[in-house]
């Protein structure tokens, strides 16, 4: 029992001291952050009554900053920018010498036209145009490109996948005449198929699915 008492009394006590400990600590900072805003304070108002006394040196030392901020700003906010103006033009020479090989040239200006072309074209697809009207017609405007490119350098996977697209629509066309027993409507959209010079194995292949020889005979007769 005697033992308790004494270890209780030992708790309290060191208890009491670590309070105290804290609060002179925290006294202590109070006194650390009244003395740092008195310090500065002082020191600001010495720097003013400097400044006052001395202009020129402040003037001086004012000038100097200002010329490392402003060398410091430039480096690092204005020649980036420039050297970003100035990297598209690269870019665009150094785009216009890969897609054209030795011999073989397509300017900017010719690729501003085919990017323009493609979108009309892609437009004309969407509405159905494939070759009708023919001044207005998804194929008008591939040909006007095949003439710029004729080897198909620039755009050349985009234009293929729209040409692809155009030819499956057609096949689709022709397998819906084909279910209504349409064999004139079955033919006239294979045939339009063909015009634009792409996946013709796989229209043949549709033609011997669908016997359109059969039916050209028979009309024939």
């Amino acid at each position: 029992m005697l033992k308790l008492l004494v270890v209780r009394m030992l708790i309290t006590i060191v208890d009491i001291i670590l309070g105290i400990g804290v609060v002179i600590l925290y006294i202590l900072f109070v006194l650390a952050v009244i003395f740092y805003i008195i310090w500065h304070t002082i020191t600001f108002f010495c720097l003013v009554s400097y400044a006052i006394k001395h202009p020129f040196v402040t003037a001086s030392t004012i000038g100097i900053i200002a010329i490392f901020i402003g060398a410091f700003h430039y480096k690092h906010s204005v020649l980036p920018k420039m050297a970003t103006k100035a990297k598209p033009s690269t870019e665009v020479v150094s785009k216009t010498k890969a897609i054209t090989p030795a011999g073989y040239t397509l300017s900017t200006q010719h690729q501003a036209t085919i990017d323009s072309l493609l979108r009309r074209a892609t437009h004309y697809v969407e509405r159905g145009q494939y070759t009708y009207p023919p001044n207005r017609s998804a194929k008008d405007i591939l040909d006007r490109i095949r003439k710029i490119d004729p080897k198909g350098h620039y755009l050349g996977a985009d234009i293929r996948k729209l040409i692809d697209r155009i030819v499956d629509d057609h096949i689709t066309l022709a397998h819906k005449s084909h279910k209504n027993n349409n064999m004139a409507g079955v033919t006239k959209w294979l045939n339009r198929g063909k015009l634009f010079n792409r996946n013709s194995q796989l229209i043949l292949e549709k033609e011997r699915e669908y016997d359109v020889s059969a039916f050209d005979r028979f009309r024939r007769y």
